[in-house]
């Protein structure tokens, strides 16, 4: 058995907006200002996502954002999205992961 693991800390993502799916800087300005974003998952379960999110800007219909993970929930794309847009993503929205931080953890 190993006596090392490697955890993932971030990551690093960019959405291609679809048509129809407008963002503004203003939304993004709103959302970095919050404290506090809490988005409600299928099974009821709420998460603050706001803490976990390092980075988020608007570059024309490119959003990139860099998720920071951690022991109380990890944000979704979707959710960020959904949070800084303030309605649900459609299905159509590509989303990339750009970049994975891990880091390699003793299990003792």
């Amino acid at each position: 058995e190993p006596d090392a693991a490697l955890v993932v800390v971030r990551s690093r993502y960019r959405v291609v907006l679809p048509e129809g799916v407008e963002l503004r800087e203003a939304d993004v300005d709103a959302f970095l200002a919050r404290s506090h974003s809490v988005v409600e998952r299928r099974n009821g379960r709420k998460l603050d996502i706001r803490p976990a999110i390092a980075d988020l800007r608007l570059e024309g219909r490119v959003l990139h954002f860099e998720v920071v993970h951690g022991q109380r929930g990890t944000p979704r794309p979707a959710e960020v999205l959904e949070a800084v847009a303030g309605r649900p993503a459609p299905p159509t929205v590509r989303v990339r992961r750009t970049r994975l931080d891990v880091q390699i953890v003793s299990k003792r």
